[in-house]
């Protein structure tokens, strides 16, 4: 938020509307500091907006839906449009454009392309204020080009002493490989590597147990031990679902039919359902937990997606519902997408923030700072949002979804959003005339509405905003990150 005043004085609206950046602490309720809250933190992957709601109406998970019940939602959620670069923001706090990073998601031979190595991640703060600190499921940030990980991108480098799942972008459930589509004498072969890792350490499992459970029972280990030790903890689950491949799994397909009337569309549907029943079924077993070892109350459990569903069978439609696009797209079936939060000993309670106040996935890195009672003296885009979640209104702000300069904007003020050149894919770098539509999302949630040249205040604030914003953008490094696309896939960390 380092311009946002400057351009609101500049168009004469509003002269204190908007708070730039404030990280200090904020003083919540005397029960919350008592003693240090534990910290869990649930990412999905390419989670739609309308995912749970949809299977939920299918099967019920009582558990499960008595959480939901008890979070605060935060509506208007932001992040990026694909893994990697949401990823980033949440660790770092920052917008990933800052570090050249948001177009790309990390592959094993891109060389020097990964997590920053400047700036501290939250974990590491976390970490120096007494913090046990475990990450269980999907790293996806790091440089494994060297066939090991490179000094400093990987989760025991930063701020994890424990580590278990992949470190690449993607995993068969059942058999714990992943394969990589590699061109030989003009013909695509698929390549299997293993990526199922142990502090780093590749390992065998034998057996078919899908890998949303394996990651769970780590979890669940590490935070009845620490519990037992009475060590405040941070557990990090990034899971890989419901992110493709959609595999073959053990489960009877008897009382789910999908509606497609294609039968490989149909079959692919299927299986993605399974997929979202195993991960359901492992975030209760993670509230069970927590539940039974008596630390719910004292513990600030998190749960979100990196980014929207993807557009690849015949019920896609559904995923992001009402919300128009999918991942890798700038509309807000990619950049918006669910978050509940739940915290008793911190007063947080059951409701709902409203379209009007859009929050970025960077937030979380200020907030949980905040929450944990650690010292916070680092600069970041991200923004405190405990008053929000404490139901306090939140000052008027602007949250950018995205920025590639003369290629693609996205940025939200109040219910409005600003885009330019929407229909871009996010990979897509080469400069063109900017199309801008602005979105009143209150009235039109699918996007389809273009309200611009209306004389909206919003418009002329997001826009300048964004130009002014560009001066904080770093471009990517093709030619680094492309360098080593002929040589051998590193098993470790593959995608």
């Amino acid at each position: 938020m380092r311009f946002l005043s400057v351009i609101i004085l500049s168009f004469f609206f509003v002269t204190s509307c908007v708070d730039p950046k404030a990280n200090s602490p904020k003083e919540i309720p005397s029960k919350a500091v008592t003693k240090d809250p534990n910290v869990v933190l649930i990412l999905t992957d390419d989670l739609g907006f309308n995912d749970f709601k949809r299977h939920l109406k299918i099967k019920s998970h009582p558990i499960f839906e008595k959480f939901l019940g008890e979070s605060f939602e935060i509506t208007n959620f932001n992040t990026n449009s694909n893994c990697s670069p949401a990823r980033h923001a949440l660790l770092t706090g920052n917008h990933s454009y800052r570090y050249g990073k948001n177009s790309f998601v990390v592959q094993p031979y891109y060389k020097d392309y990964h997590i920053t190595t400047k700036d501290k991640l939250f974990p590491e703060l976390l970490q120096e204020n007494g913090y046990a600190n475990g990450i269980f499921g999907k790293w996806h940030l790091a440089d494994t080009s060297n066939d090991i990980g490179k000094s400093g991108t990987m989760p025991l480098d930063r701020g994890f002493e424990t580590q278990f799942g992949i470190i690449g972008g993607g995993i068969h459930y059942f058999f714990h490989h992943h394969f990589i589509r590699k061109r030989s004498r003009g013909k695509i072969k698929e390549v299997h590597y293993k990526d199922l890792s142990k502090n780093q350490k590749l390992i065998q499992f034998d057996g078919t147990e899908s890998v949303t459970k394996l990651i769970t029972d780590r979890a669940i280990d590490f935070i009845s031990t620490n519990t037992k030790e009475e060590k405040k903890f941070f557990a990090y689950l990034p899971y890989t679902a419901p992110h493709t491949p959609y595999n073959r799994n053990p489960y009877s397909e008897h009382f789910y039919l999908s509606k497609c009337q294609d039968k490989k569309l149909r079959s692919k549907d299927i299986k993605r359902f399974y997929i979202m029943e195993q991960l359901i079924e492992n975030i209760e077993r993670i509230i069970t937990t927590l539940e039974e070892l008596d630390i719910t109350d004292n513990t600030i459990f998190i749960l979100t997606s990196d980014n929207g569903a993807v557009d690849n069978q015949c019920m896609s439609h559904e995923f992001n519902r009402p919300l128009k696009g999918y991942k890798g797209s700038l509309y807000d079936g990619a950049l918006r997408v669910r978050c509940y939060v739940n915290y008793p000993n911190g007063s947080i309670k059951r409701g709902r923030s409203t379209i009007n106040n859009p929050i970025h996935i960077t937030d979380l890195y200020p907030t949980l700072l905040n929450l944990t009672n650690v010292d916070n003296k680092v600069d970041t885009d991200g923004k405190d949002i405990t008053d929000l979640l404490l139901g306090t209104k939140m000052e008027e702000r602007i949250v950018v979804q995205d920025l590639v300069p003369n290629v693609r904007y996205a940025a939200k003020m109040n219910n409005y959003k600003l885009c330019g050149n929407c229909k871009n894919l996010i990979t897509d770098l080469e400069p063109k005339t900017i199309e801008w539509e602005l979105f009143d999302l209150s009235t039109d949630p699918q996007e389809t509405h273009n309200l611009i040249g209306q004389g909206i205040r919003e418009e002329q604030i997001l826009r300048s905003y964004l130009i002014e914003e560009e001066k904080n953008y770093v471009e990517p490094n093709i030619n680094s990150i492309f360098a080593n696309w002929k040589k051998p896939i590193s098993c470790l960390g593959c995608f």
